[in-house]
């Protein structure tokens, strides 16, 4: 499942360069949950783990920027934006891990 779970954090990345981002946390979801296999709570978790990924990913990589860039101030705006994003993702974790149950269902239809 822990290939599942970064196999949809990479592809939430990627598509959320082509995709809104509320569409890509639900396809990354969708490949979490499709490669996790079994039940539905199974794909549910793996797209989910793949959103919270994701959100803290982004989180960190803005506060740190916002610091090399703008020193002290940076920090402590990225920092809020890094939380309010933080916020955001979990939002997008659960719409991850929606995905998750729809890739699941996409796999045992296959079975």
């Amino acid at each position: 499942m822990v290939l599942a779970v970064f196999a949809g954090f990479l592809a939430r990345l990627v598509l959320s360069v082509v995709f809104p981002p509320l569409a890509a946390d639900f396809l990354g979801g969708a490949l979490a949950g499709f490669l996790a296999g079994g039940p539905m709570h199974r794909g549910f978790l793996a797209g989910f783990l793949a959103g919270i990924l994701g959100a803290l990913f982004i989180a960190i990589v803005v506060t740190v920027l916002g610091t090399l860039f703008a020193g002290i101030v940076g920090l402590l705006a990225g920092g809020a934006v890094g939380t309010m994003l933080v916020l955001m993702g979990v939002l997008g974790a659960v719409l991850s891990g929606l995905g998750g149950v729809f890739g699941a269902l996409l796999r045992g239809m296959r079975s």
